[in-house]
């Protein structure tokens, strides 16, 4: 009877220690399946942050590009407003003057000249000043600006001859902020019988414009009599551009 509980012990223990062994094995290849999950999750984030990294250089990398372009283009325009003068239009400057002439008394010298106050030049620019108002005085008095700066007092038109009404300047590039000058009339009501007025035209290689001046003296000053207005580009618009002074 003894042997048969000492059998029936060594059974019982040899079942407990294999029971262990076994929990032993299982824990064991638990814990391998548990690193390889580890480093499988490990390989996954280090693969998904080198994901991010990439991405955000490929973002940088099209927001550096779309930035370069943007830059490319400005220049481009910038470039382009250079060669057509952009949106710059030319500003006509008329200045009335009143003054003495000894052969015709109390008259009003008028300076026209064209200048630029754009950002850009304009290129190509010829322009031409047709007057009638101050045509008449020239048969007594002659003081007309042209490229070459005064002629001064020219001898009166003679009998017969015919008063010069239009006026041309071809000026090329007409960069800003420098008035050029394109007329020079004298002005008297008596001998033009009509009020002051001007029609000039100027042409670059961007656009074409025509203003159609009427003025009259009041206090002894040139003013726009109302019914000015301008064709830019072939549309007809309400005067502007165009600056009096004294």
């Amino acid at each position: 009877m003894f042997d048969k509980i000492n059998l029936s012990l060594l059974f019982s223990t040899l079942t407990g220690i294999l029971a262990i062994l076994t929990g032993i094995v299982a824990w064991n290849d638990k814990n391998k399946d548990d690193q390889k999950t580890i480093e499988f999750q490990q390989k996954t984030i280090e693969l998904q942050r080198k994901i991010n990294e990439a991405t955000d250089k490929s973002l940088r990398k099209t927001e550096e590009l779309s930035i370069q372009y943007q830059k490319n283009a400005e220049l481009q325009k910038e470039l382009n407003n250079y060669v057509t003068g952009g949106d710059s239009k030319p500003t006509i400057i008329i200045r009335c003057i009143k003054r003495t002439f000894e052969s015709i008394g109390e008259s009003y010298q008028i300076n026209v000249d064209i200048e630029n106050r754009g950002k850009y030049p304009l290129q190509s620019v010829f322009c031409t000043v047709n007057d009638v108002s101050c045509a008449e005085t020239q048969k007594y008095v002659r003081q007309i600006r042209t490229l070459g700066g005064w002629i001064g007092n020219r001898e009166a038109l003679k009998e017969g001859e015919i008063p010069d009404v239009e006026f041309s300047s071809n000026i090329g590039s007409l960069a800003p902020k420098s008035p050029y000058p394109i007329f020079t009339g004298v002005y008297n009501a008596h001998y033009s019988k009509m009020d002051p007025g001007f029609n000039i035209k100027v042409r670059w290689n961007n656009g074409d414009v025509v203003y159609y001046f009427h003025g009259k003296i009041v206090d002894e000053k040139l003013k726009d009599e109302g019914t000015s207005e301008m064709v830019f580009n072939g549309n007809v618009m309400p005067l502007e551009n165009i600056v009096i002074g004294q």
